[in-house]
């Protein structure tokens, strides 16, 4: 949960921790009269159902908790599953708990901190911990990066800082190899750092849905600098949405939530930012609280919105730059494909035809025993040439060969350059359903393989006609490259696509590819396309 201090009377911290527990020497928030700060907290829950926070000052102060998830009880066994600890400290530079000697980590350098065997976690079988990181900084502002021994230093921060502030951040951080994570001091001046562990997750490859899957950090947004949005602040009571699938190691299906550490940096007034789903309304919750001018982080577990994306709304009257460093993902529920709509994909440039037209059409088609192979390449079929002279509409430009307009013909969202190389796009496979968010993991299929043509009369063709066959429009289509492997040359009474929704229509578009180059059929091609067609609503 999110835990907010606001209008303390004087400087203290808050600790949170579970009911009918001793309070442990951990603290969550750090705070300083007058100061409204938020932190992010996991927080093992009492017998009872309840957490405590005692208020670790001389003067009162008021709270606020916005719950963002629960862990499911019970012994965690499976990879990526949190198992969560009563806090234990396990840095104190100012006393060398956990560190060689009693002694601030300088400016630029890293502390490297064992946390596995220590506190609670265990020696082996941990993917990541969840530490709460305080710095007690000296005479420059600066920040902190967290993350696994033996990687280098990511472009992310955890923890932010001004000059003689004290201020924490909660940290999810993958551990490396040896059981340790490194903390780097990215200041002009030594800093005091204080660790607490809050749990741990499970190593192992996470399968099941719920379980945490640990990432390096990675920057998903920058407004500064137009990473993820424009190059811009985030208006006054505005929203950024932010797409945090399909990057930075996150995937593009299957995710239930993200962790990232939210930065607001030169906000032009004091207000708060609130992180939620995209395509929900935001709800009555702050995840960091800011001041005119102040730079300040907060770590955010936030569930992922249907597009894959996540809002961040400036609540202020000014307005704030934003930078968001992902950690990790819980995995969600696998996506079923939509099996009818995909096989809607062979449609593109296919004539109208009815079931009867084409079953009609297949009974023109000459019925013979396959031909030889003999003086076979694929090279005698010049493929992916101009597009727009080999029959295709300019898309996206007059620049793309054929593969290139095939991508953007049958894609969604395609971004490509003025030499139309395809930098981004989504695109659904006819054959299995699934859906691609990589141009490398798209093959452009013959629907009636190069080799087929071959032996059922291209190979008395013109080179001339050969080009013509390989480039047509309805020749190809674009499918993911496993299930294009997998067809390889085959005919459809060896091979058919394993969604059985696009069998009409790949018959039908066989049938018509046969019929306009005037290629023959085998009796059991024949035979299969016949049974296909009856698969046909119309």
């Amino acid at each position: 949960m999110n835990v907010t201090v606001t209008g303390p009377s004087r400087d203290g911290f808050v600790t949170v921790y579970p009911s009918g527990t001793a309070m442990p020497t951990a603290s969550n928030l750090n705070f300083n009269g007058g100061q409204t700060i938020p932190n992010l907290v996991t927080v093992k829950v009492g017998g009872d159902g309840v957490v405590n926070l005692t208020n670790n000052s001389t003067g009162t102060v008021h709270l606020l908790a916005d719950v963002a998830g629960y862990y499911l009880p019970g012994v965690p066994t499976e990879p990526g599953t949190f198992v969560s600890l009563d806090p234990a400290r396990l840095l104190d530079t100012r006393t060398g708990l956990g560190a060689f000697s009693a002694s601030p980590v300088y400016q630029y350098q890293t502390a490297s901190l064992q946390v596995t065997g220590r506190g609670g976690v265990p020696a082996t079988g941990v993917s990541a911990v969840v530490v709460n990181v305080t710095v007690k900084a000296s005479y420059a502002a600066g920040f902190i990066t967290v993350y696994p021994s033996g990687s280098a230093q990511p472009t992310a921060s955890n923890l932010n800082f001004s000059a003689q502030q004290i201020i924490p951040n909660l940290v999810t951080v993958k551990v490396g190899p040896d059981g340790r994570i490194n903390l780097t001091n990215n200041s002009a001046y030594w800093s005091d750092l204080i660790v607490d562990v809050a749990g741990y997750y499970l190593a192992g490859t996470p399968t099941q849905a719920g379980a945490f899957v640990s990432l390096d950090p990675a920057r998903l947004l920058d407004t500064r600098v137009g990473n993820g949005a424009p190059a811009s602040p985030v208006a006054r009571y505005a929203s950024a949405g932010l797409q945090v699938t399909n990057r930075g190691g996150v995937p593009a299906t299957g995710v239930a939530a993200v962790v990232a550490n939210v930065t607001v940096t030169a906000p032009s007034a004091p207000g708060f930012m609130t992180v939620y789903p995209s395509g929900s309304a935001m709800p009555t919750a702050s995840n960091l609280n800011f001041s005119s001018g102040q730079t300040i982080p907060n770590l955010t577990t936030v569930k992922v919105g249907a597009d894959g994306k996540i809002a961040l709304t400036n609540n202020s009257a000014g307005d704030a730059h934003l930078i968001a460093d992902v950690a990790g993902y819980y995995l969600g529920e696998p996506a079923q494909p939509d099996y009818a709509a995909a096989a809607l994909q062979l449609t593109h440039d296919l004539p109208a035809i009815s079931a009867w037209e084409a079953s009609t059409k297949l009974g023109t088609l000459t019925v013979k025993p396959a031909g030889s192979m003999a003086g076979y390449s694929r090279d005698l079929f010049p493929h992916w040439r101009d597009a727009t002279n080999n029959g295709w509409p300019p898309i996206p430009n007059s620049t793309c060969d054929v593969r290139q307009a095939s991508l953007y013909r049958e894609g969604t969202g395609v971004n490509y350059t003025s030499a139309c190389d395809i930098l981004s796009g989504s695109w659904v496979d006819a054959y299995t359903g699934v859906t691609l968010y990589a141009a490398s993991d798209v093959d452009i299929d013959h629907v009636v393989p190069l080799a087929d043509s071959w032996r059922s009369g291209a190979a008395a063709w013109t080179t001339a006609q050969r080009t013509t066959f390989a480039n047509d429009r309805l020749v190809v289509v674009a499918v993911d490259d496993a299930a294009n492997q997998s067809k390889g040359d085959k005919s459809p009474d060896v091979w058919k696509p394993q969604n059985q929704a696009a069998h009409c229509l790949y018959a039908k578009r066989w049938i018509a590819i046969k019929s306009k180059y005037a290629l023959s059929i085998t009796s059991a091609e024949s035979s299969a396309l016949s049974q296909m067609l009856g698969t046909c609503a119309n």
